[in-house]
């Protein structure tokens, strides 16, 4: 695999969909958010 696809890969899944900063904190809470 292309390492600037697999780093574009990464940085989507790291960034909040709502406001697009990277996620320090991340976690699920019981509802499944």
């Amino acid at each position: 695999m292309d390492p600037a696809v697999l780093v574009d890969a990464i940085v989507e899944e790291v960034n909040c969909p709502i406001c697009m900063t990277l996620l320090r904190e991340p976690v699920s809470i019981t509802c499944g958010h």
